[in-house]
C-alpha cells in the first residue's frame, strides 16, 4: 500500500490510525491497531553520501502497540 501524505506536521496522525486500521482490518483481527507510526522529516536526516534526494521519498518510524 501506498499512502500519500502532503504536509508530514497535519496529516501523521490520521495516516498512522489510517495505516493501523487497514492493516488490523487485513489481518481480521478486530479493530485494535497493532502499531503506530510517525512520518520522519527526510530534511532532518543526514545524508552519508551525496545525492539527489527525490520528493517522493518518506521515512516512517513504526511502534508496536503491546
Amino acid at each position: 500500500m501506498t499512502y500519500v501524505v502532503p504536509a508530514p506536521e497535519a496529516a501523521v496522525a490520521a495516516a498512522a490510525a489510517a495505516t493501523a486500521a487497514a492493516t488490523t482490518a487485513a489481518a481480521g483481527l478486530g479493530s485494535k491497531p497493532l502499531f503506530s507510526g510517525r512520518r520522519l522529516a527526510v530534511g532532518d536526516l543526514p545524508q552519508a553520501m551525496e545525492y539527489d534526494r527525490s520528493a517522493d521519498l518518506e521515512l516512517w518510524e513504526l511502534l508496536p502497540l503491546l
